[in-house]
């Protein structure tokens, strides 16, 4: 039940301690001797946690749901919060007054675990180059907006657009740490947005109509190259996972009883940050693809060998040339041709069945961004794991595939 002040206050002491939630893992811890105490309770890797969150009522039921809230946020990033409030703790001892610089770098040192190298190394040079030489001295309890809204414009000036957005990125959540550090009482970077113009983001081209998707389909099944790109090429729509972790799918991941392909974390975009294998169920139609290919790559470790090193993996880049050589072009690369070319990319697979799936077959959309391998989370705010919907993917693929074996069939 959710709790109230007047039930927070009516609540009377027993022999025994006992519990009452106020949902999502907040519960209130009710003492023999009267004491009321916060408590969150969460799931880490597998393991029942609780951290306590203060007293009541010197914790307020407002103030304890905000740490509730901040808290299920570290989850969804793949931070623990009891680390989280240790290292906040040891920052906040060290650091010996609250300049930016220092804020800055207790920021990154905090942050640097959960993100991949590419990210640490445009973290680190952002601070470097943008942001500490204009803010290194300066208290962070003296910083205006209007200055950061300087900043950020001058980068966007050079014509770093992206940059001055991951600057206002940045910048927003060190002084939100410098608030949560106690170094601060506000974020003067949290009311930034609009302050640059908005990036021109480009997507992958990807087909969404059915019709012209059948026949794209068809093409693939006549592609004329070699088998393995073909194969690679077919079972791309049917699976829709990211060129890159197709390139890479191993036989030694693939489970022909379960008609699972595991891709490992290690290989997926997001690996750095969740470590968690990722199911992808295989309808009978992929099933057969595999099959058909094994005679001639199943001695090898990649189900996809590459052209001229056969203990490695075809590049990624292959589809979109095969693509390419049966008439498609992703729009990127075409900006400036002449020609009419349909526009589809290796990548655009993705964007095709979220689409179809949803806007044809209405199916959940928890089950396809699940599929997708995004982060989906459920009832309590726990993040996707590997193992989540799977019996509802299998069918949803299954479904997919027979889909797409209609449109082909509508198509000749």
């Amino acid at each position: 039940m959710y709790m109230t002040d007047p039930k927070l206050k009516s609540l009377k002491p027993e022999h025994k301690k006992y519990r009452r939630s106020d949902g999502q893992g907040l519960l209130i811890e009710v003492l023999p001797s009267g004491t009321k105490r916060w408590l969150f309770r969460y799931v880490w890797q597998g393991q029942r946690c609780d951290i306590g969150l203060g007293i009541y009522p010197a914790v307020s039921l407002k103030k304890a749901r905000a740490v509730r809230e901040h808290y299920r946020e570290l989850l969804a990033d793949g931070i623990d919060p009891r680390i989280w409030r240790e290292q906040q703790k040891r920052e906040k001892s060290q650091i010996q007054n609250n300049r930016f610089e220092q804020v800055a770098r207790a920021w990154y040192k905090l942050r640097e675990p959960t993100w991949a190298p590419s990210t640490r190394k445009k973290r680190l040079a952002l601070l470097d180059n943008d942001l500490i030489p204009r803010l290194r001295s300066r208290p962070v309890t003296e910083i205006q907006t209007y200055e950061l809204a300087q900043i950020l414009q001058e980068i966007a000036a050079r014509g770093a657009l992206e940059t001055a957005h991951n600057a206002r990125q940045v910048l927003n959540q060190i002084l939100r740490f410098a608030v949560q550090a106690g170094l601060a009482r506000h974020n003067p970077a949290a009311v930034l947005q609009g302050v640059v113009p908005p990036k021109q983001t480009e997507h992958h081209a990807a087909i969404t109509d059915p019709a012209e998707f059948g026949r794209l389909l068809v093409k693939i099944d006549r592609y004329q190259g070699s088998i393995v790109i073909r194969t690679m090429l077919q079972i791309a729509p049917l699976v829709f996972q990211r060129p890159g972790e197709l390139a890479k799918m191993r036989w030694e991941n693939i489970n022909w009883e379960e008609s699972l392909w595991i891709i490992p974390w290690q290989d997926k975009k997001e690996g750095k940050i969740n470590k968690m294998d990722h199911l992808v169920p295989l309808s009978r139609q992929a099933i057969d693809l595999l099959r058909t290919i094994h005679p001639y790559t199943g001695h090898l470790p990649y189900v996809f060998r590459g052209q001229r090193d056969h203990q490695n993996h075809a590049n990624p880049e292959s589809l979109n040339r095969a693509l390419e050589k049966i008439g498609y072009k992703d729009r990127i690369k075409s900006r400036n041709s002449h020609t009419k070319s349909p526009e589809h990319s290796a990548h655009g697979f993705r964007a095709s069945a979220r689409t179809l799936l949803d806007e044809i077959l209405h199916e959940r959309v928890e089950l396809i961004e699940a599929q997708l391998a995004h982060r989906v989370r459920d009832s309590l705010g726990r993040a996707y794991n590997r193992t989540t919907f799977l019996p509802e993917r299998r069918a949803l693929m299954q479904r997919w595939a027979d889909y797409l074996d209609h449109l082909k069939s509508s198509t000749r």
